[in-house]
């Protein structure tokens, strides 16, 4: 009988537990409330899509500041400024073509810090040619 008791005790807290963690998420009027992302979540949105689509290379250039640094830690090739990006990049040149599909990498995760607007966005190249040669995993 004892058992049965703790039981009923220890169910009872966990049901007021998911009660009032489920009451926090919702309105006044109970309506459950609506997440929205936030400015720099939207504009890290907006980078994926951007790379992904790989269409405006000028609106993709315009998330870089014009001090940018980017080293290929795989290749070795590395640059200082958003010149020596867009030359790295340079999506009209034509020398990359996507193989499986259209998304040029799966997105694994994405981190975003807030309070110091940084964000790390993890994810796997799919297979491409670039300049006549099959990379990526």
């Amino acid at each position: 009988m004892r058992g049965s008791f703790k039981t009923h005790v220890f169910l009872c807290l966990i049901l007021s537990i998911t009660m009032l963690a489920m009451g926090c998420s919702m309105t006044s009027n109970g309506a459950q409330q609506t997440h929205h992302p936030s400015e720099l979540q939207q504009q890290i949105n907006n980078y994926i899509a951007t790379y992904q689509a790989r269409q405006d290379f000028e609106h993709f250039l315009s998330y870089y500041a014009d001090d940018v640094q980017l080293e290929d830690m795989i290749y070795g090739f590395a640059v200082k400024d958003k010149q020596a990006l867009a030359e790295f990049f340079n999506w009209s040149a034509g020398n990359v073509e996507i193989l499986d599909g259209e998304q040029t990498f799966t997105l694994d995760e994405v981190i975003v810090n807030e309070q110091q607007r940084r964000a790390v966005i993890r994810g796997t190249y799919v297979r491409f040619m670039y300049e006549g040669r099959e990379l990526g995993p």
